[in-house]
């Protein structure tokens, strides 16, 4: 049976689709580059009428929240009333999209410190479906390359050699520097990133508990995106 591609990116595929819950037309599915999607089939029908770019920022939104650990909301194309499920309209997760490049490499740098286990730990970086992590522009690998000189830049990430060559197009692994770790405890004793996201997770509250899907976003609110433990 020939794979289905993931209507959001389009680049992934669909893995590990499930069974509408709840009697609902809501599928999940996790794709390679978009991470664990729940969303209607309203929305996901109309996902081609969604400009590139904005689907592009769709893909950040959920595999951040992935990444985190953070229970999925439910995409939706309008809000929905219902007091059994939680869900988030396409616009308003286009409006949460950091504008600004000073976020996005913070947002990033939180997402590679959720794919390493320890400090000096080497993180694998897909150039070919890794895109939402650092919030780029599109799905490209120009993207995402700009996005990981300017990590390089800032002396937050360093390549990790592999022979003669250490260039961002042929390297496949990064580790995040010192100087990272100490601008990652600087953000956390700060501000908080992700505090929009935050919100939505205590606005979630409620809805996701009689799903008992609370505990990673209790987790999330209560310790403040505590990224050492």
């Amino acid at each position: 049976m020939e794979k289905e591609k993931c209507p959001i990116c389009e680049i992934g595929y669909k893995t590990e689709v499930r069974m509408p819950f709840y009697n609902r037309d809501i599928d999940q599915y996790n794709c390679k580059c978009c991470g664990e999607v729940w969303i209607t089939q309203i929305a996901l029908m109309d996902m081609h009428n969604i400009k590139l770019k904005e689907r592009n920022e769709i893909s950040a939104f959920t595999r951040e929240r992935t990444v985190h650990k953070l229970s999925p909301l439910i995409i939706s194309w309008e809000p929905l009333q219902d007091n059994h499920i939680t869900t988030i309209p396409i616009k308003e997760i286009i409006d949460q999209f950091p504008k600004k490049i000073s976020e996005r490499t913070e947002r990033a740098l939180f997402n590679l410190s959720k794919l390493s286990d320890h400090m000096g730990q080497n993180i694998t970086i897909d150039l070919d479906h890794d895109f939402p992590l650092f919030f780029c522009d599109a799905f490209n690998r120009d993207s995402i390359k700009f996005m990981l000189e300017i990590l390089t830049a800032e002396n937050y990430i360093k390549l990790t050699e592999h022979g003669a060559t250490s260039s961002i197009e042929q390297a496949s692994s990064y580790t995040i520097t010192a100087h990272g770790w100490s601008k990652l405890y600087e953000l956390e004793t700060s501000h908080n990133p992700l505090s929009k996201q935050a919100f939505i997770a205590m606005h979630s509250r409620q809805s996701l508990m009689e799903f008992g899907r609370m505990e990673s976003i209790e987790l999330f609110v209560m310790r403040g995106l505590n990224h050492f433990e």
